[in-house]
């Protein structure tokens, strides 16, 4: 499985280095800077969905110089019914649909989903964080011959 994000370090979290996380590689589009870091926060909190055409494309310049020939499957994070209820809308799956569409690729929304509704992990630390999400993703069907998924996510 692959993962992809925006992040704190452009060479991956150092907390996570040597850590198994159950995927083979993950990798960043953005440090946590400016203005990145704005253009998700407007995304994500202030409902400004354009902002997931010009993400989506940095999201795609990405994978066609590192992966595009080795995903099976597009998977969004999900968000708890009551946080996509909140919301409007769920950041991750607008952003997989891009991907998906754009590089022809199938994506699964209904597979992977939030069992348990969680604190918003940005003012926790890494003990916290993994604490809070303990058993609170499910997979509903498990397709064997899919190999390669790749699941986007943001991360500030």
């Amino acid at each position: 499985m692959w993962a992809s994000g925006i992040a704190s370090s452009s060479e991956g979290c150092p907390e996570c280095k040597n850590t198994n996380l159950g995927f083979e590689k993950s990798f960043f589009v953005s440090d946590n800077i400016e203005p990145t870091r704005t253009l998700i926060h407007q995304f994500k909190y202030k409902k400004h969905m354009c902002l997931a055409i010009p993400l989506g494309s940095l999201l795609v310049n990405l994978l066609h110089q590192k992966t595009i020939c080795e995903i099976d499957l597009v998977v969004p994070v999900p968000l708890h019914w009551k946080k996509k209820q909140e919301r409007g809308f769920n950041q991750s799956e607008l952003m997989a649909k891009k991907i998906s569409k754009i590089l022809s690729i199938p994506i699964s929304t209904s597979n992977l989903f939030q069992a348990k509704n969680t604190l918003s992990q940005t003012q926790l630390s890494r003990t916290q964080r993994q604490k809070n999400v303990k058993g609170a993703f499910k997979v509903k069907i498990q397709k064997r011959f899919i190999k390669r998924i790749y699941s986007w996510q943001t991360m500030f």
